[in-house]
């Protein structure tokens, strides 16, 4: 018997918006001034998926002689970034609406469970025109601890009142896949450019994309085959 799927719960970063670049892209243009930068293939196995909070404390332990601030850093990281959406759209991933609105005609529940902050999120859904499909946010502000924490999944899931094995996590990071898990969830992996060689084997699935991860649902819980 297939199991049941109640909700999809989303990563926002690189699951539902494009944004490892843009993040990328603030962190290179704060560090500057200290002689720091980030270099693709360093975001993506030391950055992608990580909170600015624990970013931050790593780059005041690795660079003592720069004197950072942990806090202030973070400060400005998260102002540039709410100053570049203010004048710019951040693109979806590929698939997102068609994912969406499959879940909807499925009534199956939607939620996102990120690290970002709350403002962030909401003003590139609204933009979109797809918050409606969301029926809760779990933000950085909700949180003590980030991810692998599985505190995120874990509060999600009592908004939700949903039990964690009718759940699906999607997520594009090692790190995210390890709290969807720890929380019970199931959890299917979406690898992007930022992310593909990332340690996935604990996932349930590994998918190339939204378009294929609707696919993969519809095996793995509808019993329909392509």
């Amino acid at each position: 018997m297939k199991p049941t799927l109640q909700a999809v719960l989303f990563d926002y970063d690189g699951t539902i918006a494009n944004t490892d670049l843009i993040h990328l892209d603030c962190w290179n243009h704060l560090l500057a001034k200290f002689q720091i930068r980030f270099e693709p293939d360093f975001y993506a196995l030391n950055c992608a998926g990580v909170s600015t909070d624990h970013i931050t404390l790593r780059l005041a332990r690795d660079y003592p002689a720069a004197g950072l601030s942990p806090t202030h850093l973070a400060a400005d990281k998260d102002a540039l970034y709410e100053a570049w959406m203010n004048l710019k759209i951040i693109p979806l991933m590929a698939g997102v609406p068609e994912m969406l609105t499959f879940l909807s005609q499925h009534d199956i529940a939607a939620a996102i469970v990120t690290g970002g902050p709350l403002g962030a999120i909401t003003r590139t859904l609204e933009t979109h025109g797809i918050t409606h499909h969301f029926r809760t946010f779990v933000t950085r502000e909700d949180v003590t601890k980030g991810k692998p924490s599985p505190e995120g999944y874990l509060l999600g899931l009592q908004r939700l009142q949903l039990p964690a094995q009718s759940a699906l996590a999607l997520e594009d990071t090692a790190g995210g896949v390890l709290a969807a898990k720890a929380a019970g969830l199931i959890a299917c992996a979406l690898p992007h450019v930022f992310t593909h060689n990332h340690d996935f084997s604990s996932a349930d699935g590994v998918c190339h994309d939204m378009h294929e991860a609707i696919t993969w649902i519809k095996g793995q819980f509808l019993g329909v085959s392509g």
